[in-house]
């Protein structure tokens, strides 16, 4: 049975705040947390087997990566596929990535389901509401998975969407109110529909603003 190879720490430095550079004779020094390192009684002279080497750096990887991701959502909220995609570009293993997203969705501190509800609120309220389809898009886009973005756009119900949609038109009515009929209504339906209000809705409150299509 091959024997696990084994290194001699020759000395320990300070690195970056909190993290030690680990001296290795015959080896490349390895960086990890201080507080790691000296839990696990690493000490000039002390021989260090792989085997006992590599869980500390697993372990230390999945610190680093919880603290990023930490700083991450400190800043603002994210979903879980935008920290996936954010730690894999850092350069995280892919078994760190998982290991550490598993963690943070048991503690709570990764909540789709929240973070889409949170999302359509803020784009309904204030001076700029967005209809469901173009809430739905940016929900996709952020990697939301499909059943949080539905049960999320669906409290924009046909109602809410139909007030929301009437403030929007009337804050742009007044730009269009020396064009013609046609061209007020052609530009105030492709205003409405980028902010993704669907064709029923933009139809129904084109006709409230401008009245009748006569064409």
């Amino acid at each position: 049975m091959a024997t696990s190879e084994e290194y001699t720490i020759i000395g320990i430095e300070p690195g970056p705040p909190g993290r030690v550079r680990i001296h290795l004779a015959g080896a490349a020094p390895v960086e990890l947390g201080a507080d790691l390192a000296a839990a696990a009684g690493l000490t000039a002279g002390v021989r260090l087997a792989e085997e006992r080497l590599a869980p500390l750096r697993a372990a230390d990887e999945r610190r680093r990566a919880t603290d990023y991701v930490l700083r991450l959502l400190a800043r603002r909220p994210h979903s879980r596929g935008e920290v996936r995609r954010a730690l894999l570009r850092r350069g995280f293993a892919e078994s760190t990535v998982d290991d550490v997203l598993a963690h943070l969705i048991r503690t709570g501190s990764l909540d789709d389901a929240a973070f889409a509800r949170a999302w359509v609120e803020q784009r309904t309220g204030g001076r700029r509401p967005m209809g469901p389809d173009r809430l739905a898009a940016e929900l996709r886009q952020k990697r939301v998975a499909p059943d949080f973005t539905r049960e999320a756009v669906a409290a924009v119900d046909p109602e809410r969407e139909l007030a929301l949609a009437r403030q929007v038109a009337r804050a742009r009515a007044t730009a269009y109110q020396h064009e013609p009929a046609s061209a007020a209504r052609r530009k105030l339906g492709a205003v409405l529909r980028r902010r993704g209000f669907t064709w029923d809705v933009i139809r129904q409150v084109l006709t409230e603003i401008l009245g009748e299509d006569e064409g």
